[in-house]
């Protein structure tokens, strides 16, 4: 494709992108038709000091990617959560960020209305990808974009740990605001309740959904649906529609390769694994201990069958026993320790460079091209080596590791790495064939003595620049999840734990009520 029809399609990119979100009219909300003229006069009050205090904050404390990230790294989540707070919109990673900062901070009611953001941004996004079969319009303007310009759109394990962390903030806020077991029921406990409830009714669409890519990707069937996952980006083969999603002008995707001097054979040989199914992030041990503890914290009477819930989390946990839940001693009550720490694991960028056939100014030029991989080195920030628990009566336990979130992050990339590898490449193709087209141009403008020299680096250099890998993902999440149970007398107690690396906690007046458990929960990061 010459520049010429690049600047098109970057021009009508930008309309699609930009122009659409700038003159659609907001919606009518009908709760203002039912505001009196003083309550509108307040909200709008209310929202211009909201909108005065974030800018106050954004002078402060200016959002920066690089200085953003080195603080979530280095553990100053104060400055990280301001940037967030400072800004006037934020992308899905960002409101999960956000969301756990200020939980982290004991802003629970903040985190919560963060989270939710979240969800429902999640949810609506979800739907609208199932309905949009791949059109043209979305795949013409995303021909030549960075994957990093492009919307963000979460990956499965987000969109199931959101839920989990914002049950525990309805749970920690009804504490806060001074609920005890006894009460009359309460409407944050019964929040967080629907909250993990819904992780367990949202995760099989999920699975489904991934289920029906891969068996397309792999020419399991021949459903409907290929514009769909042309538009993710599902399919696994180098070969297949990754080339013809983002090059749909070219005849085909082997002769986009060879015109670049690329063999598809040695293509093979560097290209990371096939996505397996097993990559799929299907549930949330955190998620299902939740919801069998939340469950009989808020109904004391068990209604509910948890039989599939519990054999689930001995499948995925088989170190965590819940079968007392089903045979709960009613004389007794339970104490269940949560405890948070470390730093989830990051992505980092896999560059590969291959050599071609292609020369450009008399020197022959490699391909290159990336795909995100797991940063081992990330993934054991602030990892305690050992947690411990100890109660005001004596007991105590070495906590078991109930998730390691990092295994999210490492099944995320292996699902995405082979389709953003293949993405990159035929785009890295492309821009190859176009600089050699533009060096033979130059070969006779010089020979003929007429006409402008193209500037070949600026095709060949320039692209490769502007290609990253997409390593962008919800960098707040905590690295691991850790629990302990113990059967104790009703009654009130303390409970420390100890994090074995100089820090440690201790909550007191825990109110244990007999046939129910109680949920103590902390964080160290």
């Amino acid at each position: 494709m010459n520049c010429k029809k690049r600047i098109i399609a970057v021009f009508i990119f930008s309309v699609f992108v930009l122009g659409f979100s700038a003159i659609a009219k907001p919606a009518s909300n009908p709760q203002d038709a039912k505001m009196t003229k003083a309550e509108k006069a307040a909200a709008k009050a209310e929202a211009k000091l909201k909108e005065q205090k974030r800018k106050a904050i954004f002078l402060r404390y200016p959002y920066n990617y690089e200085k953003y990230q080195a603080a979530i790294l280095s553990g100053d989540y104060k400055t990280a959560r301001f940037m967030l707070e400072g800004l006037p919109s934020l992308n899905y990673a960002q409101l999960i960020d956000l969301g756990m900062l200020q939980y982290y901070a004991g802003k629970f009611s903040d985190a919560a209305v963060s989270l939710e953001a979240a969800t429902n941004a999640i949810g609506e996004d979800f739907v609208k990808r199932l309905k949009n079969d791949g059109s043209k319009k979305v795949s013409f303007g995303t021909e030549f974009v960075n994957d990093n310009y492009t919307a963000y759109h979460g990956s499965i394990y987000e969109f199931l740990l959101v839920d989990a962390f914002n049950a525990l903030n309805f749970y920690r806020e009804a504490f806060k605001k001074g609920f005890q077991y006894g009460d009359d029921e309460d409407d944050l406990l019964e929040r967080a309740y629907n909250h993990i409830v819904r992780v367990y009714e949202r995760r099989n669409q999920y699975g489904q959904m991934f289920d029906f890519l891969l068996s397309e990707a792999n020419g399991e069937n021949d459903r409907d649906g290929n514009g769909f996952l042309n538009k993710v980006g599902a399919y696994n083969s180098v070969l297949g529609a990754a080339g013809y999603f983002y090059y749909i002008g070219a005849d085909s995707t082997d002769e986009t390769l060879r015109a670049a001097g690329l063999s598809a054979r040695n293509l093979e040989r560097v290209m990371p694994a096939e996505a397996k199914r097993e990559d799929i992030y299907r549930a949330s041990t955190l998620a299902d201990w939740l919801q069998i503890v939340l469950s009989r914290q808020y109904n004391a009477t068990m209604d509910d069958d948890h039989e599939p819930i519990i054999a689930e989390l001995k499948t995925l946990a088989p170190q965590v026993d819940m079968s007392f839940y089903n045979s709960f001693n009613t004389s007794k009550g339970r104490i269940e320790v949560l405890a948070l720490a470390g730093l989830i694991a990051q992505k980092s960028e896999h560059l590969e460079v291959i050599p071609t056939n292609i020369t450009i100014g008399g020197e022959t030029v490699p391909a290159k091209f990336s795909w995100p991989e797991y940063r081992e080195d990330s993934a054991n920030i602030r990892v305690p080596s050992i947690v411990k628990i100890t109660l005001s009566n004596g007991a105590s336990k070495k906590a078991i590791v109930l998730e390691d979130f990092d295994l999210a992050v490492k099944a995320d990339i292996a699902l995405n790495a082979r389709k953003d590898a293949a993405r990159h490449l035929i785009r890295a193709a492309h821009s190859l064939y176009e600089a050699r087209l533009a060096d033979q141009r130059n070969e006779r403008v010089m020979k003929e003595g007429r006409g402008n020299l193209t500037t070949v680096d600026s095709i060949y250099e320039g692209f490769f620049l502007e290609q990253k890998s997409d390593l962008r993902q919800a960098m707040a999440l905590p690295s691991k999840a850790y629990c302990a149970g113990f059967e104790v007398a009703p009654g009130t107690y303390s409970v420390t734990i100890d994090y074995g690396n100089g820090r440690n906690e201790t909550i007191e007046n825990i109110v244990v009520l007999p046939g129910r458990p109680t949920l103590v929960e902390s964080i160290c990061n």
